[in-house]
């Protein structure tokens, strides 16, 4: 009768222990990582997620997916896998932007933060090109320049304005017809390192950009050999890959104005000179101007030889230093944005 006692206690704690086993065994097959567990609801809902993070408290994954019609928030057990839909709510996003665009993070994230509109029809049009007056508009969005007026005159006008003051480089100042172009890579460059660096000429701006991951240009070709070409300055830009460039910015913690910027604002401060209707605006006071010995010093940066001439001109209404250099039989001439400092033209001639 013993030994049938023993046998059975032998057999029970057997049975307990491969109970233990299995239940250890389960638990550590069904514990996930934040991996998978974001492939778990892309498998379930489709899309894209933008949001992910693990709960310890709660020992449940956070996650956010993104669709073409809903944003669906919801909670993925570490443990069990399951998954708990926590709130649904219908994607006011793009209707013309596929979620699994590459720069949809960036549309997000620029709707998000204000920087973008879009059209009425509810389209964002990613693929257009984008125009100076677009550009302007999230230029001074972005960096959260005192855009405010008293005055009746348009939001375009008002960009414009504010950043007139502050001397960021751009070309529709006093003309529709520039506005509504698109712009080109070149001027996106200057005017965002102008307004986050100080940054005075083309390559120093493009090379900023790369420096800060900002962009990692167009044309491998050209790398190390041009750095105009590399970047593709002359190339137009479309929306959605202007809002990538502030996507980075942001990400890469670049919000602030520059120094050289805020002193341009404050010479430029006591100024009431507004740009309505595209008319030329009176000539800034000399005080605003960048010195001779400045513009001499921004000219030999580029080239070497001795200065023949020097003179202050207006181009348009635009302030500008015409410089001649000559070195030995080669004569430049250096057109200098008497303002911001900025390298507007610059060519060569061999004299026979």
């Amino acid at each position: 009768m013993k030994n049938i006692q023993t046998v059975l206690v032998l057999f029970f704690t057997l049975f307990c222990l491969i109970g233990i086993v299995k239940e250890k065994a389960s638990a550590s097959t069904l514990n996930i990582t934040l991996e998978t567990a974001k492939e778990m609801a892309i498998k379930k809902f489709g899309g894209q997620v933008i949001e992910a993070s693990f709960d310890n408290d709660e020992s449940h994954f956070e996650i956010t997916v993104l669709t073409n019609t809903e944003k669906v928030e919801m909670d993925v057990d570490a443990n069990t896998g399951e998954i708990r839909v926590t709130e649904r709510e219908v994607n006011n996003y793009f209707i013309d932007v596929d979620v699994n665009d590459p720069n949809n993070l960036s549309i997000y994230w620029a709707r998000k933060m204000g920087l973008i509109n879009g059209y009425k029809d509810g389209t964002f049009r990613p693929n257009n090109m984008v125009t100076e007056r677009q550009f302007a508009k999230i230029l001074v969005n972005y960096f959260k320049l005192d855009n405010k007026s008293n005055g009746n005159i348009s939001e375009t006008e008002i960009n414009y304005n504010i950043l007139a003051k502050y001397g960021v480089p751009l070309n529709g100042y006093n003309d529709t017809k520039l506005k509504d172009m698109a712009v080109n890579r070149g001027v996106v460059a200057q005017a965002i390192a102008y307004l986050a660096n100080g940054s005075n000429n083309l390559n120093e701006s493009i090379q900023y950009l790369l420096q800060n991951k900002i962009t990692t240009g167009q044309n491998n070709e050209y790398q190390n050999i041009n750095i105009q070409k590399y970047f593709g300055s002359e190339n137009v830009l479309t929306r959605k890959q202007l809002v990538t460039f502030f996507y980075r910015l942001n990400y890469a913690n670049i919000t602030n104005v520059s120094s050289v910027a805020l002193n341009v604002y404050t010479l430029n401060s006591t100024s009431d000179t507004i740009y309505i209707n595209d008319t030329i605006p009176s000539k800034p006071s000399s005080a605003q101007f960048i010195s001779q010995d400045k513009a001499i010093a921004i000219a030999k940066e580029k080239v070497s030889g001795n200065v023949t001439k020097i003179e202050l001109d207006y181009d348009d209404g635009i302030a500008i230093y015409e410089i001649e250099i000559q070195n030995g039989r080669i004569e430049y001439e250096i057109e200098i944005d008497a303002i911001t400092g900025t390298i507007l033209y610059l060519q060569s001639d061999y004299d026979d």
